[in-house]
């Protein structure tokens, strides 16, 4: 198996355990506290991160912070940005709707800011045209929920404008972290010591609002806390660092759009949805752009007309780490 195909793989795996955690959380949230759900996983999936790079890759560490301090503080911000809204969003919207907003918009936010942080990576016609197809997507997926149309029926209009805003701001961050993730890797990174040094301003920012917005007891989150850390934070996100060493940020993007129709299969074993069959139309519409892109892009790197960024670790020199 060629590394690419390694790393599309790894890329289907995030998108079922990302499936997975969003319905599973989005059922536990209703009960539990959610600052607390967030100062818990963020704390435990930290603490196993940094501890191991400490043990075992130190130096690594310690020169992510000194040379690429602009590229850790940006992964922060990313990471602290993709996550904590993305809690309120399944907690106020469908379980799907809240994954395609937040997942499919990325590869749009991609092509916006690789210009900016990676100008040396080329983004292909159909993987543009693919990322303005998905924002429709995005939009017509966004109306439904605000008519009640979606699978958690007809609400109040503010949740279901602040889940979908949430969503929108977790995609923002999303893709961050896949830019600063390749070029913290370009620059001689590890996926672990990638890890090891992202969660810092999430872990302070998340016990802060627990501390300060609280309604629940720690003990009572712990549960859904290990849960969240273990299947929605540390495996699927050390799943996209693995991979994007193989492949690059929109391609990654792309395919982490596959995430919401495995969403949306699930939601069949929760009990409080009722299946939406225009979702199931907009998540289809937005899987078939998703292989369609990708296959373009396969197409394209069999025949050379792409020198794929992970086959050039010097490409993004030292003095850019504040990009």
């Amino acid at each position: 198996m060629s590394g690419r195909t390694l790393g599309l793989v790894t890329l289907v795996g995030f998108a079922l355990m990302s499936a997975f955690v969003d319905v599973i959380a989005g059922y536990r949230l209703q009960h539990d506290d959610i600052f607390a759900v967030a100062a818990i996983s963020f704390t435990l999936v930290a603490v196993f991160f940094l501890g191991y790079e400490l043990l075992f890759g130190a130096p690594r560490v310690r020169r992510a912070l000194a040379d690429r301090t602009g590229d850790v503080l940006g992964i922060n911000a990313g990471t602290l940005l993709s996550w904590l809204p993305l809690l309120f969003a399944l907690k106020l919207i469908e379980p799907a709707v809240a994954n395609i907003v937040s997942i499919a918009i990325g590869p749009a936010i991609i092509v916006l800011l690789s210009p900016l942080f990676m100008p040396q990576a080329e983004i292909l016609l159909i993987e543009k045209l693919a990322a303005g197809g998905i924002v429709v997507v995005i939009g017509a997926l966004a109306a439904v929920t605000f008519t009640g149309s979606s699978a958690v029926g007809k609400g109040a209009a503010a949740p279901l404008v602040l889940g979908t805003l949430a969503a929108l701001a977790s995609g923002l961050g999303a893709s961050l972290n896949m830019v600063y993730g390749k070029r913290l890797q370009l620059a001689g990174l590890t996926p672990t010591s990638v890890m090891a040094v992202r969660f810092f301003v999430v872990v302070g920012v998340s016990w802060i609002c627990y501390g300060l917005f609280g309604v629940g007891g720690v003990g009572g989150a712990a549960m859904t806390g290990l849960l969240v850390a273990i299947l929605g934070l540390g495996l699927p996100m050390y799943l996209i660092q693995f991979a994007l060493r193989y492949v690059e940020p929109i391609t990654a993007s792309i395919m982490m759009s596959l995430a919401p129709i495995f969403t949306f299969l699930l939601q069949f074993f929760d009990s409080r949805l009722s299946q939406s069959l225009f979702s199931l139309i907009c998540i289809t519409a937005a899987t078939a752009l998703v292989m369609i892109s990708t296959f373009v892009r396969e197409q394209h790197e069999k025949v050379g007309g792409l020198k794929c960024l992970s086959r050039h670790p010097n490409m993004i020199p030292e003095n850019s780490s504040d990009g």
